[in-house]
């Protein structure tokens, strides 16, 4: 029958106190065929357990498996492991925080985003992890529409200071816009069309790949502009308008339909499409 023994500090005067459970259940401590050490709070707060040192960064904390129980460069891990998987799930903060997955790493970056070591993204809905599948971008922010004319240039001035607006997810974005102006110079104008201009990406490269949306206009001295497309690989809006109901073909807006004056030339609306 093994021995049960505790042993008292040569020289310490603490009392070392076991305290019972409050319940009328036995409880049992278990301790392992093996060696090893139990070592709770060094005064930092700090537990070891199978190892002699409460701060070695060698140390991991292992549940279940068969897990190395060292690596020299972690500072601090946990490790999840079953039968030969050494790194079915670990959590470790060297170099940066991970999340593994035997060799899958997932790490939080410094700007606390989640994002997939070697640039992978976030796959929803789909165990065969195909790229069609991830979302893996998401950003938002301003640009700066401005009236361009086929060719040459506008002398112009805009009504008030209203940047665009973007989200964009993946390969999908979507961009606002509002622009009026107060004061048109068309002499340097070459050309007949008018464009607006400034998105911040250029559209997919794709077969047929127009994306139109109507637009809301007013205060134009000729045709107000009724919708906006933009075509494959093109980072401006084309405007166009239709002269009747149910006209029966679209009419590109012209720079000699916009007003010179002031409070002139008013276009808002928004258009999603993919880049």
């Amino acid at each position: 029958m093994a021995k049960v023994k505790i042993q008292g500090h040569a020289s310490g005067t603490g009392v070392l106190t076991v305290t019972a459970p409050n319940t009328s259940t036995d409880r049992t401590i278990t301790l392992p065929d093996g060696t090893g050490s139990l070592i709770a709070d060094n005064g930092s707060g700090q537990v070891g357990i199978g190892t002699t040192t409460h701060h070695d960064a060698t140390t991991k904390l292992t549940v279940a498996g068969r897990i190395n129980t060292t690596n020299g460069t972690a500072t601090g891990s946990m490790n999840y492991g079953g039968g030969a998987v050494v790194n079915m799930g670990a959590l470790t903060n060297h170099p940066v925080n991970l999340m593994v997955n035997n060799s899958t790493k997932w790490l939080i970056d410094t700007n606390g985003n989640l994002v997939a070591e070697g640039g992978g993204g976030i796959v929803l809905g789909n165990t065969s992890y195909a790229a069609a599948n991830e979302l893996d971008d998401y950003e938002e922010g301003t640009w700066t529409p401005a009236y361009t004319p086929q060719g040459g240039s506008f002398g112009i001035s805009y009504v008030g200071a209203i940047p665009g607006r973007y989200v964009k997810i993946g390969k999908q974005v979507t961009c606002w816009f509002y622009i009026g102006t107060d004061g048109v110079n068309t002499s340097a104008a070459t050309g007949d069309n008018v464009y607006l201009t400034g998105l911040p990406f250029a559209a997919e490269n794709v077969s047929a790949g127009v994306w139109g949306t109507a637009v809301y206009s007013e205060k134009w001295s000729g045709e107000n502009p009724t919708h906006a497309v933009i075509s494959s690989t093109e980072s401006r809006l084309q405007l166009f308008y239709r002269s009747t109901v149910n006209g029966s073909s679209n009419n590109r807006s012209k720079y000699v339909d916009m007003g010179t004056g002031g409070d002139s030339n008013y276009v808002r609306g928004f258009i999603t499409y993919t880049v």
